[in-house]
């Protein structure tokens, strides 16, 4: 393991390792150089985003933007992020349900092919409405 810093993951990282040692089925992977992230997240069913904390989203948002539904806790930002794009909140669930709620809400979404197909659709296009371009088209508007 690498040298600790203040503010490092390094620790939380060393517990996933062991985890995922102990649970069959789970590969970790090294960091992904930023042009692979898009394509990586293209290539899943779904990323289940564990935070406990989040402001706005950003990990979420890039999944979406390339139609990949996102499970998340129903905390920070996600919620207005993630719950129109869902057409309800069953990608979102409580906090206090803990990581088997978010398991059990991906598995929900993966074994329904028409519900999948849809939350597919509807969060490419939920994305779009976070484009840089729309954006800054707005900005002026928010200022003024």
């Amino acid at each position: 393991m690498g040298v600790q810093s203040t503010g490092s993951q390094s620790e939380l990282l060393e517990r996933c390792r062991r985890a995922a040692a102990r649970t069959g089925g789970i590969r970790l992977r090294g960091a992904l150089a930023w042009d692979e992230v898009l394509p990586w997240l293209a290539g899943a069913a779904v990323v289940i985003v564990p935070s406990l904390k989040e402001t706005f989203g950003l990990v979420a948002l890039e999944a979406m933007s390339v139609g990949t539904p996102v499970v998340a806790y129903r905390i920070g930002n996600l919620p207005a992020l993630i719950a129109p794009a869902s057409h309800g909140d069953h990608l979102l669930v409580d906090h206090d349900d803990g990581p088997a709620a978010l398991h059990k809400a991906a598995q929900t979404l993966l074994e329904d092919d028409i519900l999948h197909a849809a939350t597919t659709q509807t969060v490419y296009r939920r994305a779009a409405a976070f484009q840089p371009r729309r954006i800054a088209d707005l900005f002026p508007e928010a200022v003024s």
